[in-house]
């Protein structure tokens, strides 16, 4: 027998004993020999890749267009738990299991696309201009925050869609993060998601309300520095009116300095379309493990609260419009601040700038107490 199946005599007398599953269930990693992966290093694993892999407009899928060396590489780079797993487990058991598309395609923001074609207007040369400022900026923050920097709190923000079976909602996601000494990383998460009506559009409005309740939160006590990011929608976030918010935000919070900042058009927030990937595959698994359909947004609300993390609660809807005087030029310019003393809302040109580039006076000011 064991000459048939070409095993060895030990290996003979370990399956004879009852605990030849050991040979099969175990997992191994780089330079060790007996271990298991733990739910811990899978976590890690997934934290991990989904910073590397982005997610696209809060699809449930991934793009990789990187080789699979290169994500091995970068994830090497990147554990802090435990051992690297191999690079064949890392693709073959991790990667294999999720929902990745695969493109040869070098980026998917059609202006970074243009660039590549040869073309050399304005708008794109700008673009590809401020591209790495704002990638690194945020990086950077984020690190900082891990490392200890204890007074500030790094928010990200972005809408995303949910289809239930009976039609869609809007899910306005925010991110927030400040350090925890206690995480490997640093950082401790809070996934908020405020979801919407059917019906209700993902306008500044509903940015608004659900704001107003965010800042009901006790964690902003302990920053004195809170840095906003977003993408640039045009329809609920880059706009005069959503800029008015801010610095109402500021007005009423004024023992904090806060800052917002916008990454370029077509490069968003990746861990606000990671949240809304896990919320929306917590609802497929839940929907179809138990042959219950999601037709209500409370429905959908209390699937996504079994997450880890995350909190999902009704969309406050603003009780006024905003409006607001345009803000000439607003969409050149990629970080924003509102002094407390002062009527005006200032713009800066990189995340990096320290000098600003032009500022609006804002004559009537928006209360938050109104909305």
């Amino acid at each position: 027998m064991m000459k048939y199946y070409n095993i060895s005599k030990s290996n003979y007398h370990l399956i004879m004993s009852g605990d030849g599953n050991v040979l099969v269930s175990q997992t191994y990693a780089i330079d060790v020999k007996c271990p298991r992966i733990t739910e811990d290093q899978k976590t890690e694993i997934t934290r991990i890749l989904d910073d590397i892999l982005p997610f696209q407009s809060g699809q449930s899928y991934q793009y990789q267009e990187q080789t699979d060396d290169y994500i091995y590489q970068k994830y090497k780079d990147n554990v802090q738990k435990g051992w690297p797993v191999s690079k064949s487990y890392l693709i073959y058991k991790i990667l294999a299991r999720e929902n990745v598309h695969h493109s040869k395609t070098p980026s998917f923001c059609p202006l970074c696309e243009r660039y590549d074609k040869g073309e050399r207007t304005e708008k794109v040369l700008h673009h590809q201009s401020i591209l790495p400022y704002q990638r690194k900026r945020y990086m950077e923050d984020k690190q900082r925050i891990g490392k200890g920097d204890i007074e500030t709190i790094l928010i990200t923000q972005d809408f995303t869609q949910l289809d239930l079976d009976s039609g869609f909602i809007q899910d306005l996601i925010i991110c927030c993060y400040w350090h925890n000494s206690n995480s490997k990383d640093g950082l401790a998460r809070d996934y908020r998601h405020f979801v919407g009506q059917k019906g209700v559009k993902n306008d500044v409005s509903f940015v608004a309300g659900c704001w107003k309740e965010l800042l009901k939160e006790t964690w902003f006590d302990r920053a004195s520095t809170v840095l906003i990011w977003s993408d640039g929608g045009p329809k609920h976030f880059k706009i005069s009116a959503n800029l008015k918010l801010f610095q109402a935000i500021q007005m009423e919070m004024d023992s904090i300095h806060w800052e917002y900042h916008f990454f370029p058009a077509y490069h968003g927030c990746n861990v606000c379309d990671a949240v809304a990937s896990q919320a929306k595959k917590k609802m497929n698994e839940e929907s179809r493990n138990l042959h219950e359909a999601i037709k209500t947004p409370e429905k959908a609300m209390e699937k996504i609260n079994k997450l880890a993390n995350h909190q999902a609660i009704p969309a406050q809807i603003s009780k006024i419009a905003l409006t607001s005087d345009t803000l000439s030029q607003l969409t050149r310019y990629f970080k924003f601040t509102a002094p407390i003393n002062e009527d005006n809302i200032y713009a800066f040109e990189n995340s990096y700038c320290t000098d600003f580039a032009v500022f609006w006076e804002i004559s009537e000011r928006v209360n938050l107490e109104d909305l």
